[in-house]
């Protein structure tokens, strides 16, 4: 496999790089993911509305949340050849990002262990150019803190991505599944979203709705009804390029997602 140093010429893919991903996995799990990418219909749709958001020159780059490292790695694959740091308060899914990084050699990837929403150790350096905060708020208690700890590590003319449910997400992908991975919150609209980061000393720059009608149709299949698993990530890359056109223009009424990109209000 191609290590991060010449990843650049990819830049520009959409497919999400999960076969180099959440390792260890049964061989089923790694067949299917060389083939058609992230079981996880979601992932896709996710990362093909959060690539063109990032910026893949950032020289410092620091993901809050990164789980396994599934977004950091696809994002390393895609062109960011810069230094990257994914944090993650997880003992087993940080685990499994070194993993991946050691596997792969991603040498540009530095993994660490945090305690959830507490970025305190890194306060006062304004360390990173870019900060991502990839469905992450949304499980934090006080998310208000976090925004502050995460503005406070950023440096001047920095930029910050965000991405988090609407409150659809509840509706589509089932009340149960959405306390089952820990929401603390039904989600966000653009106005409190705004309003966050605006206490935050944030200023929203960009505005992304992603997850619309039929993208919420097929995730309340998959995800919210009794398909079994099994069906749903066979059909899923079967439909996949007709729901990707459909999210060109996606109105946010219909929204599941939101993302936007914001900067620091009071740095240069």
């Amino acid at each position: 496999m191609p290590r991060a140093d010449d990843a650049r010429s990819r830049r520009g893919s959409t497919r999400l790089g999960a076969a180099k991903s959440a390792v260890p996995a049964p061989p089923h799990y790694r067949l299917y993911r060389r083939l058609f990418g992230a079981e996880d219909m979601h992932s896709h749709y996710r990362w093909n509305a959060l690539l063109p958001l990032v910026d893949l020159d950032a020289r410092h780059t620091l993901e809050v949340g990164a789980g396994d490292g599934r977004m950091t790695f696809a994002l390393v694959d895609a062109g960011l050849t810069g230094e990257v740091t994914a944090a993650e308060p997880d003992p087993v899914t940080s685990h499994q990002a070194r993993e991946t990084k050691a596997l792969w050699g991603y040498e540009n990837v530095e993994i660490m262990q945090e305690r959830v929403g507490d970025l305190r150790a890194l306060q006062g350096a304004a360390l990173y150019d870019q900060v991502l905060a990839i469905d992450v708020l949304e499980h934090i208690e006080d998310d208000v803190e976090a925004m502050r700890q995460i503005a406070s590590v950023i440096r001047p003319g920095g930029r910050l991505v965000v991405s988090v449910p609407t409150p659809r997400y509840p509706e589509v992908f089932g009340r149960k599944f959405h306390e089952q991975i820990g929401h603390v919150r039904d989600g966000y609209t653009l106005e409190t979203l705004t309003a966050l980061l605006t206490g935050a000393g944030f200023s929203v720059d960009h505005v992304r709705y992603y997850s619309g009608r039929r993208v919420a149709a097929a995730a309340k299949a998959f995800y919210g009804s009794h398909v079994p698993f099994v069906l749903g990530v066979l059909w899923a890359p079967l439909l996949r390029p007709w729901l990707m056109r459909s999210e060109t223009t996606v109105d946010p009424e219909w929204a599941v997602s939101l993302a936007v990109t914001a900067r620091p209000s009071n740095r240069a």
